[in-house]
């Protein structure tokens, strides 16, 4: 056999056989995420944008759109009493003023409690630490009716 092809064999095995070295860097991550953003920004179209015009204002910061599904547009809502308010303001026209503003096919709107986040600056201050009683003090009687 001729040294030349030799040596090509021998390289072409050691290709075969040995393990690529890793790739350590984070490029391909962010490649992904950077995928996965441009994928949900294609799938869900304008409904986020949508929403945002049409959701009623002081409920909007408490609500979150998740994604376009088979027509169907989930939005994550905070708490009970937003999900309420929401729900009655879509039964009202706010579901058919979405949908003819979406240029995504949307046919009905899906309402999911769940972590909405919030801007700190939105968020309530933290109540004072309660005061506690002297040293000494007596504590109040409890009333306990007779038997």
């Amino acid at each position: 056999m001729h040294p030349r092809s030799l040596a090509s064999a021998i390289d072409n095995l050691r290709k075969s056989r040995l393990r690529p070295e890793r790739d350590l860097s984070i490029d391909a991550a962010l490649r992904a995420v950077s995928d996965d953003a441009r994928r949900t920004a294609r799938r869900l179209g304008d409904a986020g944008s949508a929403w945002a015009d049409t959701c009623p204002p002081h409920l909007l910061s408490r609500t979150l759109v998740e994604g376009l599904s088979r027509g169907v547009l989930t939005v994550i809502v905070a708490d009970a009493p937003t999900r309420y308010d929401l729900d009655r303001a879509l039964r009202e026209g706010l579901e058919s003023a979405l949908i003819s503003r979406c240029r995504a096919p949307v046919h009905a709107v899906r309402l999911k409690l769940g972590d909405v986040p919030t801007d700190p600056a939105e968020t309530p201050p933290p109540l004072p630490p309660m005061k506690k009683s002297p040293p000494g003090a007596t504590k109040p009687r409890r009333y306990r009716p007779k038997p």
